[in-house]
């Protein structure tokens, strides 16, 4: 059994760095990098980095206080502040592509889970997956908590995976557009309404 600087039980000590990385996410989203990266993917890699120095421990019951009650709160708060209407009305076409984008994830994820065997608990991993493609990390948390993947090895590892992916993904879009070919064949809108008002 692996130990950590704060053991398990040590609950003040832990919820002081949970709220200690939950306070970095908040003023890292106030930074053009946290901006990209979303406060809930900040906080989660401070205290996935924590957890691999062995500082904070992989399991804790303070975890499932998040898990069970923090997390659910956090989801229709966030969709209180959303105006789902003048989403629905301003989006257009780009909800349409949306919503083709999340029918393409899924469908991947089913091709995915029958092509790469991740044992028993695999299933839960191809949902927690879809979902942090689809929604975000706020999906991820959530699905996590649905499907019964909690705290643990399998949890870090996967966030592991998760953080490892979208950092080459994000890479790989940043790179797009700086690709002379890739501009020839999507020209920018914007561009060529300044060649058309200059002429």
């Amino acid at each position: 059994m692996t130990t950590s600087l704060i053991n398990p039980n040590q609950d003040f000590a832990l919820w002081a760095v949970l709220l200690s990385a939950a306070t970095i996410g908040f003023w890292a989203e106030r930074t053009p990098w946290g901006a990209k990266l979303s406060g809930a993917v900040v906080t989660i890699l401070v205290t996935f980095i924590l957890s691999n120095l062995r500082i904070i421990p992989p399991d804790a019951p303070a975890y499932g206080v998040v898990w069970s009650y923090l997390v659910p709160l956090a989801i229709p708060l966030l969709l209180f502040q959303a105006d789902l209407f003048r989403i629905v009305w301003e989006a257009g076409f780009t909800l349409i592509a949306y919503g083709i984008g999340a029918v393409g994830t899924i469908l991947g994820t089913v091709v995915a889970y029958y092509l790469i065997p991740l044992g028993e608990q695999g299933w839960q991993l191809a949902a927690i997956f879809c979902a942090t493609y689809i929604g975000g990390s706020v999906n991820f948390a959530a699905t996590a908590e649905s499907t019964g993947l909690r705290a643990g090895d399998l949890l870090s590892a996967g966030v592991a995976a998760d953080n490892l992916v979208m950092t080459l993904y994000f890479l790989v879009l940043f790179a797009l557009p700086s690709m002379k070919w890739l501009r020839g064949i999507f020209p920018n809108q914007r561009s060529q309404e300044n060649t058309n008002s200059s002429q």
